[in-house]
């Protein structure tokens, strides 16, 4: 079988075998491919989860749970190309083979399962972990993933709508850049980790959003400056971070006017970033982020595309009575 081959049997057919001749073929060894994993998934800021195998089987040393699985599942969408069946002997105009996420399936409108908003995801099923789900959802430019953990059969199709639709429908993006007035106007000089700018001198990273609950503002998040992370953009003088109901929503860079304009420059053709170490840097976007560098919070923001991925804050606990579930567990990126 091809490479191809393989990742239709894995996302489409969950065929475990698949998951494994893929790890062998990417890293020689399934011990190789799982370290891989492991360390994937704390470059994401995934702090809770560990993985023993490719496939997900049930394994003592293996534990994910739904917040961690928004991370990775966010990392996955922002880069996800589209899979086709090509033609075949016996299918010579190609064919169309689909997954059983029933709300990415689902065309009738009167079913319980239709679900407009979710455009992919992923279903799994163990005896020890339940039905569990997770699917990606847009509505008005805002990008979603709902997790559901130790579910039950049909109900957890309900309880994934119930909580992709929550996160889109109860939430807001808002523009850093657009709103923040701090460290960028005024007269007065202001101090930045430890030096003295003029504000007329700094400008804020655009395209940044923070997520934020519909009947908030952005004043109502807390802000606080953070230290210069390693691999950010040439012109970097600070993180602006920003919390609401103790949970991390955004961030954003804070620099030079010339650096500022650098970045929008390079992101606006696709180029690398300008780093202060080198010239031309060699980091991904993830290192560059200035929220996959600090290590105070749980690293509750993840990029997809232009939206920013962050956890809904505050209402987990109101999306899992919405759910309807005791069992589900929930983590749901707004």
């Amino acid at each position: 079988m091809t490479v191809e081959d393989c990742l239709y049997a894995l996302l489409l057919a969950s065929v475990n075998q698949a998951a494994n001749a893929l790890a062998e073929h990417v890293a020689g060894s399934i011990p190789d491919f799982v370290d891989m994993m492991n360390a994937k998934i704390s470059e994401l800021g995934c702090t809770e989860s560990h993985f023993a195998n490719p496939s997900g089987l049930n394994n003592d040393d293996q534990v994910v749970t739904a917040f961690d699985m928004t991370k990775i599942a966010a990392a996955a969408y922002s880069s996800a190309k589209s899979w086709k069946v090509g033609p075949t002997t016996n299918n010579p105009d190609g064919a169309s083979v689909r997954n059983e996420h029933r709300l990415v399936i689902t065309e009738d409108t009167s079913s319980e399962y239709y679900c407009p908003e979710a455009v992919a995801g992923k279903t799994g099923y163990l005896l020890k972990a339940g039905n569990t789900l997770v699917t990606y959802g847009e509505k008005d430019g805002r990008r979603v993933v709902s997790v559901i953990l130790k579910g039950s059969p049909r109900q957890y199709f309900i309880d994934g709508k119930s909580l992709l639709q929550f996160g889109l429908n109860r939430f807001q993006n808002v523009d850093i850049a657009e709103n923040e007035t701090r460290y960028v106007t005024g007269e007065d000089q202001v101090d930045v980790n430890g030096t003295s700018y003029a504000p007329s001198d700094l400008a804020i990273q655009t395209g940044k959003k923070i997520t934020l609950p519909k009947d908030a503002t952005f004043a109502d998040a807390e802000l606080s400056l953070g230290a210069v992370p390693d691999g950010a953009p040439e012109g970097t003088v600070g993180v602006l971070n920003y919390i609401y109901n103790e949970r991390k929503i955004g961030s954003a860079y804070l620099m030079t006017k010339a650096g500022a304009e650098a970045l929008a420059a390079a992101e606006a053709a696709g180029g690398a970033e300008t780093t202060a170490a080198e010239e031309t840097s060699e980091e991904s976007t993830d290192a560059a982020d200035p929220s996959a560098d600090d290590e105070s919070t749980e690293a509750e923001t993840e990029t997809m595309g232009e939206a920013d991925v962050t956890t809904a804050a505050g209402d987990a606990d109101n999306a899992s009575n919405q759910a309807g579930s005791n069992d589900v567990k929930t983590g749901f990126p707004a």
